[in-house]
């Protein structure tokens, strides 16, 4: 298959519901982010998440987990085929 016919499959298949409210949320953090490296006390972002951090990660994870699921995506494409 070459891209031309990969890109317009890629074209029909629908936009999930889900979708802004993704985007919003990655652009608010990476605008966050940004904005905290034009500060003057602007630190190189860690390897690793410091607990508290970490905590945050998994408290989001745990709260909206069908829109990091690559299971329940693949369920959702199967269900509209």
């Amino acid at each position: 298959m070459d891209h031309a016919a990969r890109t317009s499959t890629m074209r029909a298949v629908p936009e999930e519901p889900r979708v802004a409210t993704r985007f919003d949320r990655d652009r608010d953090s990476f605008t966050n982010y940004s904005d905290y490296l034009a500060t003057d006390d602007a630190r190189p972002q860690p390897k690793r998440d410091g607990a508290i951090g970490a905590a945050r990660r998994l408290n989001r994870l745990q709260r909206h987990p069908e829109s990091f699921s690559l299971s329940g995506a693949r369920q959702r494409l199967a269900y509209r085929s």
